[in-house]
């Protein structure tokens, strides 16, 4: 099993950032004012800890895409976890992989005609194809700029 980890942009950590710290106050202020309308009843009460509870799973939701976004080469196939959510992938639907240098992007094309760009720093790119290549030495490996020259 070899594991590489997603590389963001800076605005999606930004954006990560902020959800994380906006769910964070939302929890607090809600639990704030649950507690000062406690002896008002339930009819005040209920919509503070509803919104409570969405703004917990907002944070716990933020929290692990900034902890847990990753890719996994394991028993032939291409895990891909963002946050608490995981797709499979089977390395044998996969044709081929392409470094783009100008963008500096690895795409991977599928047998089906599709294509994803794996989101990995470029140091790994290498490391990437040969974990998914130990499973299908068949997957050809190519530059995107020029399709004649192998990587």
């Amino acid at each position: 099993m070899k594991s590489f980890r997603f590389k963001f942009h800076p605005s999606v950590w930004f954006l990560l950032a902020v959800a994380l710290v906006l769910s964070g106050a939302g929890v607090g202020f809600n639990i704030y004012n649950f507690i000062e309308y406690l002896p008002y009843g339930a009819g005040k009460t209920v919509p503070y800890i509803v919104i409570a509870a969405i703004s917990a799973l907002v944070f716990i939701l933020s929290l692990s895409m900034l902890v847990r976004s990753k890719y996994i080469v394991k028993d032939g196939y291409i895990i891909s976890c963002f946050g608490f959510l995981r797709s499979k992938i089977k390395i044998s639907e996969l044709s081929g992989f392409s470094h783009f240098k100008k963008t500096d992007k690895l795409v991977a094309y599928f047998k089906n005609g599709k294509y994803a760009v794996i989101v990995v720093s470029p140091a790994a790119f290498d490391d990437f194809v040969a974990a998914v290549r130990e499973y299908d030495k068949t997957i050809i490996c190519t530059r995107g700029d020029d399709e004649s020259t192998p990587v």
